[in-house]
């Protein structure tokens, strides 16, 4: 510390400031119809001075949360406060290092340190100084004219952690900042950052899949559910300070570790299910050939299709094979070669009345199926089926007038049945 202070400049005093307050946060994105719940309902308070980490499955909104107390996007509902005062928009006191370094690549080293005094309208002589100051404190001494480029991913993460402190935030937010590292560098930069948390004292609040990292590093370990994400738990972490990796293999440790993976490990296990179809038009959109639901039922007695949006992660549309599903094709191809057979044997085809003319359309639908496997291959396929149908019920002909009203029936149970189909997305980030 006091090394620190002989370089030139002050650092951030004691956890003095840095409370945060979320209150019942609801964040949506999306329009056109593709409107995407990030967060709902999210409560979290930070104690100043406090390293909390925010833990979640993949696309569950931490980064979400983390932009809302930047100020970089507005709840649609709720509050985020700051020491008490609404954050509105970005600002100094809310400082944020992303995953990627973002340093100017034309800057040295203390001039992106440097920049964000220099914007403020801080003397060159004095913001030189402070930018100096942090870089010693990240252990970058001597690399102030160095470029970005000539940096490693850990130096340049650790420039990164410069530049947000030297503004002496009241709270610093941290996206995944280690993520895209080795796990030599990120275990070192894990115990830089405590050891410069330990000198500065500001609020964190630090977004990571790893639970190992979450626990080594903060006071408490804040779990969110799968989107749309509310806080589902807070665990305390009362492992003592200073900490060295070699704490975790300590049997409290690892006793925490179980605890937050049986919850993280539950939530990223978790499945939604939304109504995908309110009218026939879409049915018809959604529906798929049916040689490929010939396919995919001899696989599973549960057919799911779906596409998730690119960017938000949401459903544009899925299907969900069910049994009236199965019954609507079976039932409308039967009657349909009910109906193609007894208009073969009227016409009397190859001299076998309607097992004829039922076994050439079966002939024509196989031939056009093999073709392709959609569109016309689809009509085929029916064809297929709807001949094969019309021989048996040609075959046992005294069975005809109770097949045919049942197959009435059936046709329309599953056209009713269909309008219930649900389809399952699995909710991913």
């Amino acid at each position: 510390m006091a090394a620190a202070q002989r370089q030139g400049g002050g650092v951030i005093d004691g956890a003095k400031t840095g409370r945060i307050d979320l209150e019942d946060v609801r964040i949506a994105f999306g329009g056109n119809g593709h409107t995407v719940e990030a967060v709902q309902r999210f409560s979290l308070t930070t104690r100043p001075g406090e390293f909390v980490a925010l833990l979640g499955p993949s696309g569950c909104g931490k980064s979400t949360v983390l932009n809302a107390v930047a100020g970089f996007v507005r709840p649609l509902e709720g509050q985020v406060l700051v020491d008490g005062e609404p954050v509105a928009r970005p600002g100094a006191d809310r400082g944020m290092v992303f995953q990627q370094h973002s340093l100017f690549p034309w800057k040295t080293v203390v001039e992106n340190v440097e920049f964000g005094l220099k914007m403020r309208g801080v003397g060159r002589t004095e913001r030189n100084s402070a930018a100096r100051t942090y870089l010693h404190l990240v252990g970058l001494g001597g690399f102030e004219n160095a470029y970005p480029a000539q940096l490693s991913g850990g130096m340049q993460q650790r420039v990164g952690i410069a530049r947000v402190l030297v503004n002496r935030p009241r709270v610093m937010l941290m996206d995944e900042p280690f993520a895209a590292l080795d796990a030599q560098t990120r275990l070192t930069m894990q115990e830089l950052l405590l050891a410069v948390w330990q000198e500065v004292r500001t609020t964190v609040l630090f977004v990571t899949h790893d639970i190992d990292e979450a626990l080594f590093l903060s006071d408490r370990v804040a779990v969110m559910t799968a989107r749309p994400g509310r806080l589902r738990d807070v665990v305390d972490v009362p492992l003592p300070r200073p900490r060295a990796p070699e704490i975790t293999t300590a049997p409290e440790f690892m006793r925490l570790k179980a605890h937050v993976f049986a919850q993280v490990r539950e939530e990223a296990n978790f499945v939604r299910t939304y109504p995908v179809w309110a009218n026939a038009r879409r049915i018809v959109a959604l529906t798929p050939s049916v040689s490929d639901v010939v396919v995919l039922l001899a696989r599973e007695p549960i057919v799911e299709y779906g596409r998730l949006h690119p960017q938000f992660g949401a459903a544009v549309w899925s299907f969900e094979l069910t049994w009236s599903s199965l019954l609507f094709y079976l039932s409308f191809s039967a009657l349909l070669g009910v109906a193609l057979g007894l208009g073969g044997g009227a016409a009397g085809w190859s001299g076998l009345g309607s097992l004829g003319g039922a076994g050439l359309v079966g002939l024509l639908g196989a031939s056009v199926s093999s073709l392709t496997h959609c569109g016309l291959g689809s009509f085929g396929v029916l064809l297929s089926i709807a001949g094969i149908s019309s021989a048996t019920i040609q075959w046992f002909g005294r069975l005809e007038p109770v097949l045919i009203p049942a197959g009435y029936l059936l046709l329309v149970a599953a056209i009713v049945g269909r309008f219930r189909v649900q389809g399952r997305v699995r909710v991913e980030a």
